[in-house]
């Protein structure tokens, strides 16, 4: 059943908006009688209609994702869980409302590095939490970010700007069963790393591969790798397509950080860098 604007869930949740309808589910913004703050809830409906996804992969997902949030509670730069539970037939989840955009919303803007970096360096230390608790994120995309305390007008105040990592529904786990406890082909084309077409081992630095074509997408506008079509794409990312440096459309990076993004966005993991913080260390050191 859906949650209809104007009313209240669960006898404490006045539903104010309807976000988003996505592949498990609406998500919709509400105000917290007892807490007096808003929220995110997320609702999973008891049905095939409207969703490529069998109901059972999405009831798993729905479940893994509050299993994964459980264990990030209290952690600074990834969506907060509140509460889960059934509702008749249905799912939900309670979630911390972000009062922002998504990434993607500034798509093909041409961010400045500074502020570029800002935001990157926030998403890592989500992911860094989330590595050393054997997780990996296998979906990081802009549209998996939210960003908050920016003007559309005015010069950014990055010390206002916040960023989160969302949607932990692919997560892949030390304990994940059933069906991702192998390297299935999960994740967003343009973002997945060479080893996860491959359906070989994946480990953080997939994940940090990435994080190299965010950083790439949002300094030039352009993937690293383009095709003609999806296959052309896939051909490219585990043949001999070469990304150029970004200093080939942006000459005033720095030469550093233009380098740091290429290692990345290397084929082989083996020569990315090893975690989520030694990137962030890299990030301090060139002083950006």
């Amino acid at each position: 059943m859906e949650l209809q604007v104007g009313n209240r869930f669960l006898d404490r949740y006045d539903i104010l908006e309807l976000i988003n309808r996505g592949s498990l589910g609406n998500i919709y913004k509400a105000k917290d009688r007892q807490k007096n703050q808003y929220v995110a809830i997320k609702m999973l409906q008891c049905t095939e209609a409207g969703s490529i996804i069998p109901w059972r992969r999405r009831v798993y997902r729905f479940v893994k994702e509050h299993r994964i949030l459980s264990r990030l509670q209290g952690s600074e730069h990834i969506v907060q869980l509140y509460d889960f539970g059934e509702w008749g037939e249905d799912y939900y989840l309670v979630l911390e409302y972000i009062e922002g955009k998504p990434l993607s919303h500034w798509k093909g803007k041409h961010w400045d590095f500074p502020l570029l970096t800002h935001v990157i360096r926030q998403c890592l230390q989500g992911l860094a939490t989330m590595h050393s608790k054997k997780m990996i994120h296998r979906d990081f995309k802009p549209s998996n970010i939210m960003v908050t305390g920016l003007n559309e007008k005015d010069e950014p105040d990055l010390a206002q700007v916040d960023a989160k990592v969302i949607d932990l529904n692919l997560v892949k786990t030390d304990t994940t069963q059933g069906e991702t406890a192998s390297d299935e082909l999960v994740g967003t084309l343009f973002y997945m790393a060479p080893e996860q077409f491959k359906r070989e081992h994946i480990d953080a630095r997939s994940d940090l591969y990435s994080v190299g074509v965010v950083m790439y997408e949002m300094a030039t506008g352009h993937y690293p790798i383009q095709g003609n079509n999806a296959i052309d794409l896939v051909f490219q990312l585990v043949g001999n397509g070469q990304p150029e440096p970004i200093s080939s459309y942006r000459p005033e990076i720095l030469s550093e950080l233009d380098q740091l993004i290429l290692r990345l966005l290397q084929k082989n993991k083996e020569d990315r860098p090893e975690s989520a913080s030694e990137v962030i260390d890299i990030l301090n050191s060139i002083g950006i």
